[in-house]
């Protein structure tokens, strides 16, 4: 704006030069003006994107850690499960041994009783093995799904805080270039209704 320089007259500058260069300068103030209600309102604009990221980001979460909990609660119930299957086993392998040792006694009336008996353990046996393979399964997959819930989670987290700040900064620097207190006092505003 130095170079704007306005040659003297009679009684002082040339008027229509100084006329003109208040134009271009009011001109000019406009714009710059026009651009930065053009920022401000994009700003706000992805604000209220970012909350509305942020609020799905924590349904989802809560749905996550709903899902975890459910998750724990099966892990417990099959637990509980196994180890009542393994009690059931104990008590079958403890009516084996009694049968065995009244087979012993009695073995002439007992042959019979004796095929039925093992028998009867070979295919409890064999459930309980089949059983116990498919909770080991089992409870491999629901570790490998935690797993996945928790690395979904902290990912979730991380992009939510990395988006917040981004916008913290953004606000910043808006907050230090603008002069104009109209423009301070709607930012605070917005900052306000956001609950940062």
């Amino acid at each position: 704006m130095q170079k704007d320089l306005f040659k003297t007259a009679m009684r002082g500058f040339n008027r229509e030069e100084v006329t003109k260069y208040i134009t271009r300068l009011i001109k000019n103030i406009n714009e710059k003006e026009a651009k930065l209600r053009g920022q401000l309102e994009e700003l706000t604009k992805n604000n209220k994107e970012l909350k509305r990221t942020l609020s799905s980001r924590e349904i989802l979460i809560a749905e996550q850690r709903k899902h975890l909990s459910e998750s724990e609660e099966e892990l417990k119930h099959l637990r509980d499960k196994l180890a009542a299957v393994a009690e059931k086993k104990k008590v079958y392998d403890d009516v084996a041994l009694r049968a065995g040792e009244t087979i012993i006694a009695a073995q002439s009336a007992a042959e019979s009783l004796i095929t039925e008996v093992k028998g009867n353990l070979e295919s409890i046996g064999s459930k309980v093995t089949e059983f116990v393979l498919k909770m080991k399964y089992e409870i491999r997959i629901i570790k490998g799904d935690l797993s996945k819930l928790c690395e979904i989670s902290k990912d979730t987290t991380r992009l939510i805080d990395e988006r917040i700040e981004n916008l913290g900064r953004t606000l910043t620097e808006l907050e230090d270039g603008l002069d104009n207190t109209k423009l301070t006092a709607r930012i605070n505003a917005i900052l306000k209704d956001s609950g940062i």
